[in-house]
């Protein structure tokens, strides 16, 4: 008997209206089983019908069975999947964590767990946070400070306290899109990938899209030590490898890029460690929207204004903050060097090279500092001549400056004095960022 027709008489409504049909029909799958059924009085039929609750309505078809195949690819790629961590550094973010924490829990791969260290907030952040725990789909781990440690070390104590392979940093403010996570696990695939980071939206207050941040765009890869180092794309964008962490008992050792009276933020920090020993990955998708408002800890920088401005950013781009790079660069190369001994030999070799290029890009830029420092023209002309002797204004790589710099460098030399008097005495001189430190008044030294 075909399979649909056997299908058909052995049906709960088959067995109740034809039940001595059904038994002529049977024999056809044997002698014995046929004789079996003959002998079956036909109210057996029914009582057996009965059990099988044959009232429901029957299906115009017989459903397949789920391709269990399928079911078990799903389950072993969600099992190969990296665990990760949302590593969320809090401070009086009570206007706008909730929805931070909705994006969260909307991704279409949810994390192993949010871990949240609150800086000794004042406002409702905390409690907002455990309501969130409460009947989060995943756990919720809320740590609160004794004591103010700043969003440096407020961010830095998070990541330690993550379990994850992977770890995703988090501020309070902005809001994930649905697919971030889902997406930006997929560079991992590489073992070599230690840290991405994606496009973003700039949004308002209230969620509405400005423009894009144009994040750093680079490459999808960039290997080991071929981008310049001294830039980094936000922390908010970040996703880093948990390996990365173990580096943490030298960062008191670090210094900001433009600040080098404090040490680095968590974002330069690890971008600075990823460039040196691996694979850095950007996703060219906006997976985020990040917001612009007064208390922004780091905001966009607006444009400049007036023509005045310009001239003093341009200025101060070069002697300041290459007076700081010379410092920053430096440091960089002794803690790769401190931290030579717990690296396995291909990560010795990367570091060997990043160490050699952070104490040239030291040397470079003391010199290229040395040209903006107003002041008597030929010690700044010998500083001009020794950058292009040492191949500084080359193209090939990220580390050196480029032709149109040594062009630049080579016109201000001859710039007139009302222009060098544009150089503001500190960093201070500049056009503000779009938003300022919330916390500039009472915690200086965290002050961007």
């Amino acid at each position: 008997m075909p399979g649909n027709l056997c299908r058909m008489w052995l049906s709960p409504f088959a067995l109740r209206q034809r039940p001595n049909a059904l038994a002529r029909a049977l024999p056809d799958f044997g002698q014995g089983m046929g004789a079996c059924v003959r002998r079956t009085p036909a109210s057996s039929w029914v009582g057996i019908c009965d059990e099988l609750d044959v009232s429901r309505p029957m299906p115009d078809h017989i459903p397949e069975k789920p391709d269990a195949a399928g079911d078990l690819r799903e389950r072993d790629n969600q099992s190969l999947r990296p665990r990760v961590s949302v590593a969320m550094a809090t401070y009086n973010g009570a206007r706008f964590i909730l929805e931070q924490l909705n994006s969260i829990a909307a991704q279409t791969v949810p994390p192993a767990e949010l871990v949240v260290t609150d800086d000794a907030s004042s406002d409702d952040t905390v409690a907002i946070v455990k309501a969130f725990a409460e009947a989060a789909a995943f756990p919720v781990r809320i740590y609160e400070n004794a004591a103010r440690l700043g969003y440096r070390g407020n961010f830095m104590r998070n990541v330690a306290l993550c379990t994850s392979d992977i770890i995703a940093l988090c501020d309070q403010d902005d809001v994930w899109y649905p697919e971030k996570l889902e997406q930006m696990l997929a560079p991992f695939a590489d073992a070599d990938v230690v840290l991405a980071y994606h496009e973003a939206w700039l949004i308002d207050a209230y969620g509405k899209r400005i423009e894009l941040a144009r994040i750093l765009p680079l490459e999808a890869k960039s290997p080991p030590s071929s981008l310049f180092p001294l830039r980094n794309p936000y922390g908010f964008s970040m996703l880093i490898r948990r390996e990365l962490v173990d580096f943490s008992e030298l960062w008191p050792k670090s210094v900001d890029n433009l600040k080098t009276d404090t040490m680095m933020a968590h974002d330069q920090w690890f971008f600075f460690l990823a460039c040196a020993l691996g694979t850095i990955a950007f996703v060219d998708v906006p997976l985020a929207g990040y917001r612009q408002h007064d208390n922004n800890t780091y905001g966009v920088e607006r444009p400049p204004r007036t023509v005045g401005e310009r001239i003093a950013r341009w200025v101060n781009v070069r002697s300041k903050e290459y007076a700081s790079f010379t410092i920053a660069a430096h440091v960089r190369a002794a803690i790769l060097n401190d931290s030579f001994d717990r690296l396995g030999p291909e990560q010795q070799a990367r570091a060997k090279l990043a160490i050699v290029r952070y104490e040239t890009l030291s040397r470079h830029c003391a010199w290229r500092a040395a040209i903006y420092d107003p002041g008597p023209v030929l010690p700044r002309l010998s500083a001009w001549q020794a950058l292009l002797r040492d191949g500084a204004y080359s193209n090939r790589t990220r580390w050196s400056f480029g032709r149109k710099a040594m062009l630049a460098d080579f016109g201000f030399l001859s710039a007139p004095g009302w222009l060098l008097s544009t150089v503001p005495a500190k960093r201070d001189g500049l056009p503000k960022p779009s938003a300022t430190d919330a916390n500039a008044s009472t915690d200086p030294a965290e002050r961007p």
